[in-house]
């Protein structure tokens, strides 16, 4: 067992099997509550293992490392785009509407209605803005109120 970022992660390594748990969710990720800079580090340390086969915490076993590799790229993207635009002074509504991984959904929903939801409602907007938190950004609450 390893213990990535608060998460716990079981290893068997003779079977080539790596339970996630919610670290890896499907078919679209959990980002309440994230830290993506953490989340894409416990990621990397899952690919170190080389897992032949992935337990997620919701979600079909995975066979291969490709959906784990495309929800860390994208969480890379909203670590990278948002810090960018934090240091550029952008609001976080600003970052909201510009960082919204459209290439990334098409592919994990396949422009599926609710799925698309999701993805906006429970990965991305949640991961920005936490990500825009972590880079310095003002909140939303603080952002808006009156002076």
């Amino acid at each position: 067992m390893l213990a990535c970022g608060g998460a716990l992660i079981v290893h068997l390594p003779e079977q080539g099997i790596v339970a996630t748990g919610d670290l890896m969710v499907a078919p679209i990720p959990f980002a309440f509550g994230s830290n993506p800079a953490d989340w894409v580090g416990a990621l990397d340390s899952i690919v170190a293992l080389h897992p032949r086969n992935l337990l997620p915490g919701h979600g079909p076993v995975m066979r291969d490392l490709g959906y784990l590799k495309t929800v860390r790229g994208g969480l890379e993207r909203i670590r990278d785009e948002t810090g960018q635009a934090v240091a550029g002074g952008d609001s976080l509504g600003a970052v909201l509407e510009r960082v919204t991984l459209d290439d990334l959904r098409l592919r994990l929903t396949g422009d599926e209605k609710w799925l698309n939801y999701m993805f906006r409602s429970f990965f991305v907007r949640p991961a920005v803005r936490r990500a825009h938190e972590q880079a310095g950004g003002a909140s939303l609450a603080r952002a808006t109120s009156p002076r």
